[in-house]
């Protein structure tokens, strides 16, 4: 099965590892799985029963437990744990902007004209550069 690139991170499809850059992102398995099923249905609410159904494999859990490991995955994307939306007692969404996005935070930055303006305008412009282009997509 493909790997599942988003931004700088790469899922293997068996959700059994977190890469971010190359590097490993220490995950416990059922965070892993949460992950996958988000990125899966990248763009749409899952409800809280879908989550349960794919991400739990139909194990009855509380949707605090669904909440509190969403959490768990949103620290592991560090900054980019704000692409994970909660729609409270609905469910969560996964969003990752695309290029043309960063492209526009990057130039956002840029006229800032302040140094860190400029490292934070950088920093935007090499991401979109990798060619990942923030989007989840099979590798």
């Amino acid at each position: 099965m493909p790997d599942i690139v988003f931004g700088p991170f790469c899922l293997d499809d068996s959700a059994t590892r977190l890469l971010r850059d190359g590097t490993e992102v220490k995950l416990r398995p059922q965070a892993l799985e949460a992950l996958r099923v988000l990125l899966h249905h990248q763009g749409r609410t899952i409800r809280f029963e879908q989550m349960i159904a794919e991400g739990w494999h139909g194990t009855v859990v509380s949707r605090h437990t669904v909440d509190v490991t969403i959490g768990e995955v949103k620290r592991s994307l560090g900054e980019h744990g704000r692409w994970i939306k909660s729609k409270p007692k609905v469910g969560y969404r996964l969003d990752v902007p695309g290029g043309d996005e960063l492209i526009r935070k990057g130039w956002h930055f840029w006229n800032r004209r302040t140094r860190a303006g400029f490292e934070r305008a950088i920093d935007f412009f090499r991401h979109r550069h990798r060619g990942v282009a923030f989007r989840a997509s099979s590798a």
